[in-house]
């Protein structure tokens, strides 16, 4: 906190204008929904909206008078006070607008204001948070409706990387890319930025530098630019873990309808990584170890009436994803398709997950190995024609 206190009065030193967005410390929010769970089994989603904002509302106070005990002059507000409406939708709310005038006067006062992140509240009265990594989307949208001239992400990291330098060996730093690039990899869960912030910055042209806390590296600076790049190559690798797949077959030999698949799942509120039609008129999905059960039940339940034969599933899978810059870098890509040679005896399913996206499943026992060969053989090798700064 000592180290952000610096570098937030060194921005005001420069004659800026500055709003700060904090996010809770460490685990406070584990803690605070662990705290709950050990209460109730079924946590009321308001309560615990209420409850779990506390965590940036703790961050703001103590930040506020950090820099004050620095000589500085701050103020600390939570969402509410700062203006920040959202729908009604607890736990994963979207910011509906933002009244600036308190922020405003405060900064005509020539106050540093910190806010807390992750949190608004509803024309009703409620407080309601953003989801997780709420507090970027925060600090974006609060840019761009102060008009400011870039928005600063502070993070464990000193950039946006290749892969996550923290479990990929040879990940590399990109100094520049444009927006698309790094929505692409924040919705295929590199967790350096949130989605929605990311959307925000893009909406309104407002520049991001991802950067770290702790050190005053150059970070990584997202700006409208289109990058210099070769269009077969791909920006980064991301992964997950804890997946399943499962293989539904037609009872009539009729190709199963997909898009009612689909909307099945969609119901049961599953999220779906990705679905594939198979080349002999199978239909694949994939999706959360947590979900298998409900899906499998979903399927049984209606499987006369969609026509659905036999089915079977695997779990213990991971998944690779190759992330581009657009579609047409993407296609391009799996147009040409030739696995490195150190994978031909791996199992790999290859699906789709976006459009912009090239996917493989593999076994957990080989998803280290397999990620790592992805990123040295496709991404790797294409980092000389990565994004530029005009």
């Amino acid at each position: 906190m000592q180290n952000v206190t610096e570098r937030i009065i060194e921005e005001k030193e420069k004659g800026q204008q500055v709003v700060v967005v904090v996010s809770a410390m460490g685990d406070a929010t584990n803690h605070l929904v662990q705290s709950a769970r050990d209460i109730s089994l079924h946590p009321d989603a308001r309560d615990m909206d209420l409850l779990i904002s506390t965590g940036e509302q703790v961050t703001s106070s103590l930040m506020s008078l950090a820099l004050k005990e620095r000589g500085a002059d701050a103020i600390s507000m939570t969402g509410w006070q700062a203006g920040i409406q959202t729908e009604e939708s607890f736990g994963n709310a979207a910011i509906s607008s933002i009244d600036l005038t308190r922020i405003h006067q405060h900064l005509q006062k020539g106050k540093i204001v910190v806010v807390a992140g992750f949190q608004g509240c509803t024309s009703s009265g409620e407080i309601c948070t953003l989801g997780r990594g709420g507090s970027d989307t925060t600090a974006a949208a609060l840019a761009a409706e102060l008009k400011a001239i870039r928005c600063d992400i502070f993070t464990d990291v000193d950039g946006v990387y290749t892969a996550d330098p923290r479990v990929m060996k040879n990940a590399r730093k990109l100094p520049s890319m444009n927006y698309e690039g790094l929505l692409n990899l924040a919705k295929m869960g590199a967790k350096v930025i949130h989605p929605r912030a990311v959307q925000h910055a893009k909406e309104h042209q407002v520049p991001l530098v991802v950067r770290s806390s702790f050190n005053k590296e150059e970070g990584t600076s997202i700006h409208h630019h289109h990058s210099v790049r070769d269009d077969s190559s791909a920006i980064g690798l991301t992964f997950e873990e804890g997946l399943s797949r499962v293989r539904l077959y037609s009872s009539d030999g009729e190709p199963l309808k997909s898009s009612a698949l689909l909307q099945l799942l969609k119901k049961e509120e599953v999220t779906i990584k990705g679905n594939q039609v198979e080349a002999d008129g199978s239909f694949t999905v994939i999706l959360r170890n947590e979900d298998l059960y409900q899906t499998l039940s979903c399927f049984n339940r209606n499987k006369e009436k969609i026509g659905i034969g036999r089915m079977n599933h695997s779990t213990g899978l991971a998944a690779a994803h190759l992330v581009f810059i657009d579609e047409q870098s993407a296609d391009q890509f799996k147009s040409r398709l030739s696995m490195p040679t150190e994978l031909t005896n791996t199992d790999l399913w290859p699906f789709s997950s976006r459009p912009e996206v090239y996917s493989v499943l593999v076994d957990e026992k080989q998803a280290g190995r397999t990620c790592q060969i992805l990123h040295d053989s496709c991404v790797e090798s294409c980092l000389d024609l990565q994004a530029h700064i005009n």
